[in-house]
C-alpha cells in the first residue's frame, strides 16, 4: 500500500505539468505581492462555480508556497521508506522541514518568509470554507503544504 501511494504521488511530483507549475509559480511569486494578487484576481472563477479552474488556482498557490523548498521536499519524500514504528517521527520531520526546523542534514531552510505569508493570506481568503477542495488535489501536495498553513484550517473550523 505504501509503495503504491508513494509511487502515485512521486509520479505527480515528477510529472512535466507539475514541474512546469512549480517553475511558473516561482516566477509568479517572485513578483511583488500586489502584482501576483492582481494576476490571480484576473483569473476569476466564472459564474461563481468552484470547478477545475478553482482547484488549479489553489494548486498553483500551494506549489508557489512550497516552491522554495521543492528540491528538499522531493529529496526527502524519495528517501523516506515506510516504517510503522517511525510514522510519527516521519510526520514530525516533514512538518519541521516545512517550517525550516528540520533535524535533517539537508535542510537549511528558514522559517516562512514574507512571500509565503502573503501566499497564506491569499489562500485563507480564497479557500474560505471550501477546505473540501483540497481533497481533490494531489495528497502529497496537501501533505507538503497544509502543516505549514494549518492556521487557515483552524480559522475555518472555529
Amino acid at each position: 500500500m505504501w509503495n503504491r501511494w508513494r509511487s502515485k504521488n512521486l509520479s505527480y511530483l515528477l510529472d512535466k505539468r507539475t514541474v512546469r507549475l512549480v517553475s511558473g509559480a516561482s516566477l509568479i511569486f517572485s513578483a511583488p505581492k500586489v502584482q501576483w494578487v492582481h494576476l490571480f484576481e484576473r483569473l476569476n472563477i466564472s459564474g461563481g462555480t468552484r470547478g477545475d479552474d478553482y482547484r488549479e488556482k489553489i494548486e498553483l498557490l500551494l506549489l508557489g508556497f512550497i516552491a522554495r523548498r521543492w528540491s528538499c521536499l522531493l529529496e526527502y519524500f524519495m528517501s523516506v521508506s515506510y516504517d510503522s514504528i517511525s510514522t510519527t517521527k516521519q510526520y514530525n520531520e516533514i512538518c519541521n522541514l516545512l517550517i525550516g526546523r528540520s533535524q535533517s542534514p539537508h535542510s537549511k531552510e528558514e522559517a516562512l518568509d514574507l512571500k509565503e505569508n502573503g501566499i497564506l493570506e491569499y489562500l485563507n481568503v480564497l479557500v474560505g470554507s471550501d477546505l473540501h477542495q483540497l481533497w481533490k488535489l494531489s495528497p502529497v501536495l496537501a501533505a507538503f503544504a497544509i502543516p505549514s498553513w494549518v492556521t487557515v484550517v483552524q480559522t475555518v473550523s472555529e
